[in-house]
């Protein structure tokens, strides 16, 4: 009975009330990451991103990044903030040094089950390539 109110409680969809794409910016640059996901077609690749399970490119400089070290900026008053994906499934407030006080959450994008496996193969890959560049 308790796994299966846990799995109730998992399958709850998410409500995208209050929540927004926020900036993210390459930590080498600073150039602005994601405006190019809607045009391709792989908006599920930011909620992938912001989770912690997938690290992109920078367009600009091409230098590879995850969440953890990317720019993050409020979607409020537009300062940054610092972000952990385990902060992606809730809703926060923006608090400490120049945090406006503002309420948001993360926007999660629906994305299929195969669009997904295909994204953390593609993942893998890329993992696979740089260990193998660096052990040469």
């Amino acid at each position: 009975v308790k796994v299966v109110e846990e799995e109730k409680k998992r399958k709850k969809k998410w409500s995208n009330e209050g929540c927004f794409k926020t900036v993210t910016k390459c930590p080498k640059c600073r150039a602005s990451w994601g405006h190019h996901l809607k045009t391709e077609g792989r908006e599920g690749l930011y909620s992938l991103f912001m989770q912690g399970r997938a690290q992109v490119h920078c367009l600009q400089c091409l230098f590879e990044f995850g969440a953890l070290t990317a720019g993050h900026v409020c979607p409020m008053c537009t300062k940054p903030f610092d972000y952990m994906p385990s902060m992606y499934n809730r809703r926060i407030t923006h608090k400490g040094s120049g945090g406006c006080g503002g309420k948001f959450g993360f926007f999660h994008f629906e994305m299929s089950k195969g669009m997904e496996r295909e994204e953390e193969r593609r993942a893998q890959e890329e993992e696979e390539k740089r260990r193998k560049r660096e052990e040469e």
